[in-house]
This record gives C-alpha cells, sequence and structure tokens, in this order.
C-alpha cells in the first residue's frame, strides 16, 4: 500500500513538473518574454527539476534506442555550437537546457497508463494556455490590426492555436460522452480556430491538415472498413482527403497570389513558398563549404543578407537548419530517429491486438507526421519559442512506450 502511494505521488510530482516545462514554453511565444520573463524561466525551470529529482523517477530510466538516439543528437548539436562559437543570443542557452529536459524528462517513464495521464494533463495545459493567448490576441488583432497579437509572430499563435485544437481531439476522447468539461473545450476550439483562420498562417494549417487526413484514413481502414464496402470508403477516404488538400493549397495560393510576371515554374514555386526556395539554395550553399559541422548562426544571416539582400532569423526548414548549422550528421540522426519512429508506429498499428492501443498510436502518429510535414517549411521543432519541441517528444515518447509495451506484452503471450 505505501510503495503504491509513493508512486501514485512520484508519479504526480512527474506530471507536475513536466507541465511546468510545457508552461514555460508557452511564456516563450510572448513578446515581452526576451526583456522580462528568462529570469522566470529558469525559475521555473529549477523548479520543475527539483520535482522531477523529488519524484525518483529516474530511478526507472532504461537507455532504449530512442534516448539513445536524441543524447547522440543533442550532443552532437553542442559540440558542433561549440566548434562554430554558435551562441550569438542568451536564450539559447535556454532554449537548449529546457529541450534537454524535455526529452530526458519523458524517458524516464515507460508505464503505459501513466503516460496517457501525462498527456491528458499537458494537453489541458495546451487548450488553457492557447486560449488565453487567442484570446488576448484577438483583442490585440481587433484593436490594432495587429496578427501577431501578444506573440512574437502570428506563425508562433497560430501554431500554439492548431496545438491545442489537436489536444482536444485527445482530451474529448478521453471522456467519449457529452459532459461540461467537453463543451468547454469545445468552445475553446471554436477560439483557437477563429484565431488559426483569422492570422493566415499556412504552416499551422499543413499541420492541422495532415492530422486530419491520417486520422481520417484510421477511421476509414479500422473502424468504417470493418462495417461497409472496402472499396466505397476507399474512394471516399481519397475524394476527402483531395478537398482538404485543395482547401490548403487555394488558402496558400490566395496568400501568395501568382501572376504573369512570376515567370518560370521555379519562380512560381519560389513565390508560393514566400521565397523559401531561393533561401533553401543559400543554405545549400553553406552545407557544401561546412557539411560535418555546419557554420556559425551569423555567417547564415550574413549569407541572406548578402545574396538576397535580406534578412532570415532561420532555415525556414527543421531538416535544412540541422544541415545548415550543425551539419549533415544532425540530419542523418534525425533522420534515422524518423524512420525508426514510423516503422514501429505502422508494425503498432497494423499488428497489435489492443484496438485503444492502435487508436492511440494513430493518434500518436498523425500528430507526429503533421509535425514533420510542418517542419519541412518552418524551423519550429529546435526553436526556443513555441511548444511544438514539447509536442513532438511527447509524441516520439508515446509511440516508444506504446512499442516497449507491445513487446511486454508479446513476451508474456
Amino acid at each position: 500500500m505505501t510503495n503504491m502511494l509513493n508512486k501514485k505521488i512520484n508519479v504526480n510530482l512527474y506530471i507536475i513538473a513536466q507541465c511546468i516545462i510545457m508552461f514555460n514554453f508557452y511564456l516563450c511565444t510572448l513578446k515581452i518574454y526576451a526583456e522580462k520573463l528568462v529570469i522566470y524561466s529558469y525559475f521555473l525551470i529549477g523548479i520543475a527539476i527539483m520535482l522531477f529529482l523529488l519524484s525518483g523517477i529516474y530511478k526507472k530510466f532504461k537507455l532504449s534506442f530512442m534516448p539513445t538516439a536524441f543524447i547522440i543528437l543533442f550532443g552532437y548539436m553542442l559540440l558542433t555550437d561549440v566548434i562554430n562559437a554558435n551562441f550569438s543570443s542568451f536564450d539559447c542557452y535556454m532554449a537548449i537546457a529546457c529541450f534537454l529536459l524535455c526529452y530526458f524528462f519523458s524517458f524516464f517513464l515507460n508505464d503505459k497508463e501513466d503516460n496517457i495521464k501525462s498527456l491528458t494533463y499537458n494537453f489541458y495545459v495546451c487548450l488553457v494556455c492557447s486560449t488565453l493567448l487567442s484570446i488576448f490576441s484577438l483583442i490585440v488583432i481587433f484593436r490594432d490590426n495587429n496578427l501577431d497579437g501578444i506573440t512574437i509572430n502570428r506563425n508562433a499563435l497560430a501554431s500554439c492555436a492548431c496545438v491545442s485544437i489537436i489536444g482536444s481531439y485527445w482530451l474529448i476522447n478521453k471522456k467519449n460522452k457529452i459532459s461540461l468539461i467537453n463543451l468547454i473545450v469545445l468552445l475553446c476550439d471554436l477560439i483557437n480556430i477563429f484565431t488559426l483562420i483569422k492570422t493566415e498562417s499556412r504552416t499551422p494549417l499543413t499541420l492541422l491538415a495532415t492530422f486530419i487526413i491520417v486520422m481520417l484514413a484510421y477511421y476509414a481502414f479500422f473502424v468504417f472498413g470493418k462495417k461497409f464496402n472496402k472499396l466505397f470508403i476507399l474512394v471516399l477516404f481519397i475524394l476527402i482527403s483531395l478537398l482538404i488538400v485543395g482547401i490548403v493549397f487555394s488558402f496558400i495560393i490566395k496568400r501568395n497570389v501568382v501572376d504573369e510576371s512570376s515567370g518560370s515554374i521555379r519562380n512560381i514555386i519560389d513565390r508560393i513558398s514566400s521565397g523559401r526556395l531561393t533561401l533553401w539554395e543559400a543554405c545549400f550553399d553553406l552545407i557544401s563549404e561546412s557539411p560535418i559541422t555546419g557554420v556559425n548562426n551569423d555567417t547564415f544571416h550574413q549569407k541572406t543578407i548578402s545574396d538576397l539582400g535580406t534578412y532570415y532569423y532561420h532555415q525556414h526548414s527543421v531538416y535544412i537548419g540541422l544541415m545548415t548549422i550543425h551539419g549533415i550528421p544532425s540530419f542523418l540522426i534525425y533522420l534515422a530517429i524518423i524512420i525508426f519512429t514510423i516503422i514501429n508506429s505502422l508494425k503498432i498499428i497494423f499488428t497489435s491486438k489492443d484496438t485503444e492501443s492502435i487508436k492511440r498510436v494513430s493518434f500518436f502518429f498523425a500528430f507526429l507526421l503533421g509535425l514533420l510535414v510542418s517542419d519541412l517549411f518552418e524551423s519550429y521543432t529546435f526553436s526556443s519559442f513555441i511548444p511544438y519541441a514539447f509536442i513532438v517528444f511527447l509524441m516520439y515518447n508515446s509511440i516508444e512506450i506504446e512499442r516497449l509495451s507491445m513487446e511486454k506484452d508479446l513476451i508474456k503471450g
């Protein structure tokens, strides 16, 4: 009885520490963050570390592929930063500390039920923080016609809203019935959906569209496919998916009108992508100069100013960003993590006999795939200013826990 009580207290302390880190990522979205909240941020991280150590969860740590790969990845990233003297901003230290804590915290908890509880609380934090950001930002948007709201930019605001919308799917499915909490969640969703539309941000919309298509595939082939004609379900799924892709693409075209002066197909693509193609070409020049260790951030900034005449804060792609700043090896390590996760997700979805596990992993996989697709066009995952990083690690870790749980069940069976 005492052991069970201690375990419950320890897990709750762990979850509180995790939620503090999640809350800290939301602080990073605020405009006043850089000037006034850095010390407060360190204070929060200190509290999280203290709670984490008190929980004793670290005693359960088992070094599997996923945490090993991330340790190697972040170790290599830090090494390249040291080699390139890549510490141009004070808060990058906070970002690295926060990010490492996020990943390492998660891998100490290898119990499926505890992880479900942890995710639920974290998504509630997402819902509350994102809705508050949306409400106050909408006031600023309508008052000052400033699409950034109270956040550092509109992409950060829209991304927070998008993460909350997807997370609410998990929260509503947990209750699976009409309740006051679910009605409040739906009300928050409406506020966040309105914010997402109002900001006209494309990348979060791509994430949401990818998530919806993957979840439609799950329902088409694992739920309705068992009750209706499979060919009919397949055709319906393809038509709905094409409709979603068409809506997203028309929104992108609307944001970047292509006229006759656009010229070649390459120029049209560059215009649609807001100059990303030209930016990436400059990045590949830098990658060819230093393929192993990458370049200093200042070198990247100077390159964009000299070649493109514009200052770019980052590479607008996680994958190209890793190669540019941390070298090709860092990208290959992260690619190995992605491939490993996709293979294991599909393995669980198509071989597991536990329908609830299939449902959970389909959600994790859909969310993660949406994040990976959006990472093609933005550098959110390894950024300090939005909670993408935290959500990404939650999805990676949740799939890993489900994999380990399935392996244990097979051994027992």
